[in-house]
């Protein structure tokens, strides 16, 4: 069960072929593969998305009392309601392709889009979760290893002049070429302030992944000395970049004139 969770969770995070999969897991083949998913994700819907996803697993007093922020409630009911619970509600596009089924071909097919897609929902408290993930995700692609807890080379550039002032450079999860400048502003007690270079960091309510990805990992991760256990991202360590090996030979040292068999 172990590895069928393990081939799951790579196949959602990564999104390697089925074929893949069952090479780096030493498989049979990718049918193989499909039905251990398939048994897998029934497996979790059974026994894990119950008691920690979906609206089951939280009662609306816990929402209200300990996930709702006060900028929310400042600004959807001005704050003076105490016992309304608010929530966040956002769709968006997922492309996929084509399926052989025909009837799920039908469905999945959007005349607006004139593409196949699907279009989950994300239903998330006021807290910042997302946020929160987001942070793990960009400090993990930085340095690529998911083990934080080691010896990692954190660059944080100090200012001369204004005290508790740093700025981290965070590279763009969307392109290697783009690097963004996280500033921050702090005291012992509390941070005064933040900005970030990015399309979303100059804003007042809230803050930008990179500006939470920083401020995760000085105050939370870098003192943390327990390293995650069995994360799905070392899996891709199994597997060469294909950009490393290079299909460039000489023809000089190959045997023209001899012919190969199976035989």
């Amino acid at each position: 069960m172990r590895t069928a969770v393990g081939i799951y969770l790579c196949k959602l995070r990564l999104g390697i072929s089925n074929r893949l999969l069952a090479c780096i897991f030493q498989i049979a083949d990718k049918q193989t593969v499909s039905r251990i998913i398939n048994s897998a994700r029934q497996a979790i819907v059974k026994s894990f998305v119950l008691g920690n996803l979906g609206f089951g697993h939280v009662t609306r007093e816990d929402v209200i009392g300990r996930h709702t922020t006060t900028i929310a409630r400042e600004l959807m009911c001005g704050g003076d309601s105490t016992d309304t619970a608010i929530i966040i509600i956002d769709g968006t596009y997922l492309y996929i392709q084509k399926s052989r089924n025909n009837e799920f071909r039908r469905k999945i097919f959007n005349l607006y889009k004139k593409r196949s897609l699907l279009k989950p929902m994300m239903i998330v408290t006021t807290t910042g979760v997302f946020q929160l993930k987001r942070a793990r995700s960009y400090a993990e692609e930085r340095w690529s290893t998911t083990n934080l807890t080691g010896d990692v080379a954190y660059s944080v550039h100090r200012c001369k002049i204004i005290p508790n002032l740093i700025r981290i450079p965070t590279q763009s999860a969307h392109s290697n070429r783009v690097t963004y400048h996280s500033t921050i502003h702090f005291t012992n007690q509390a941070i005064l302030g933040w900005w970030c270079d990015c399309f979303t960091g100059a804003r007042f309510l809230g803050c930008c992944s990179h500006i939470a990805s920083a401020i995760w990992f000085l105050s939370y991760q870098q003192w943390q000395t327990q390293q995650r256990h069995m994360s799905s991202g070392e899996y891709k360590n199994l597997a060469t970049d294909s950009i490393q090996v290079s299909d460039f030979y000489v023809s000089s040292d190959d045997d023209d004139s001899q012919r190969y068999t199976l035989t």
